[in-house]
């Protein structure tokens, strides 16, 4: 079984050059950037406080939380909290638990994901054995919704319990398949440390699949090779980019991508460089 590398040595020239070319220009281009404020303005919740009610009163911790926007049984999110003790001494045994309400539909199903669990703890519930005087803490817990309209927190410090509601305007919530499928696309693809494999893993591929299948490439071929990828990898981040922003020239780019994809192979061959290609088309 071949890997889905380079077989020619100006294939994986190629590849490394626009690798590390792409890796440069990610983060130092703004790229990186760019996914990122995508996800956090975009995807999530600004920063929410809990709600002042009288089973949340005196509570010795500050706590904020952001939570996806979209979410479905199918491609879970997760709730990030924020965990501030602002007393002088430190608070021991913390426990969190989340739940919420949803428009007649139960939100609390098992999820059956292996590694969300661990030593049979249920996934929604988070254990700070100690927090620091004036120490910041910050826990992730696994979130599946269709609509919710109310969040609910369950904290208990000892033998002391609180039930606090989070400020989540409802309206900001939603239960969307597509949009949850993006959020999850950028954040375990899109934005570091992912990013960092995917970029190079495409780009290897992609070299891959546009050289020539001979072993003996002159440098016109080379330059050929490296142009066409380049091109292609170009379509390609516009093609996601208008994916994400729900464009709909989403559908411009990915045509373009896979006709030129089809037509830079042919180009490699003859040693034509994408601009005699597309002015020939």
């Amino acid at each position: 079984m071949n890997l889905p590398v380079p077989s020619t040595r100006s294939g994986y020239l190629v590849a490394i050059i626009l690798t590390l070319g792409w890796l440069l220009f990610y983060y130092a281009g703004g790229i990186s950037y760019h996914f990122y404020k995508i996800y956090t303005d975009y995807m999530y919740t600004r920063s929410l406080n809990l709600l002042k009610t009288s089973t949340c009163q005196n509570l010795p911790v500050t706590i904020t939380a952001r939570i996806p926007k979209n979410s479905s049984e199918l491609i879970p999110g997760y709730i990030y909290l924020r965990v501030i003790n602002g007393q002088e001494k430190t608070i021991r045994n913390l426990s969190i638990s989340i739940s919420g309400t949803g428009r007649g539909k139960d939100t609390s199903d098992i999820l059956p994901l292996p590694a969300v669990y661990k030593l049979n703890i249920f996934p929604n519930t988070a254990l700070l054995e100690n927090v620091p005087p004036e120490g910041v803490m910050f826990l992730r817990l696994p979130l599946i919704f269709t609509s919710i309209e109310k969040f609910t927190l369950y904290i208990s410090i000892g033998d002391q319990n609180y039930i606090c509601g989070i400020d989540a305007q409802p309206e900001n919530l939603r239960g969307s398949q597509s949009e949850a499928l993006k959020r999850a696309v950028v954040e375990n693809l899109l934005l570091p440390p992912w990013s960092n494999v995917v970029v190079p893993t495409f780009v290897f591929v992609l070299v891959y699949l546009l050289e020539d299948d001979e072993k003996k490439t002159g440098a016109k071929k080379t330059f050929c090779l490296f142009g066409w990828t380049l091109l292609e990898s170009i379509l390609f981040y516009k093609t996601m980019d208008a994916w994400l922003a729900g464009s709909r020239y989403v559908w411009l780019w990915g045509i373009l991508f896979v006709l030129l994809g089809l037509k830079a192979k042919k180009g490699i061959t003859k040693g034509h460089p994408p601009s005699s290609q597309t002015s020939e088309g």
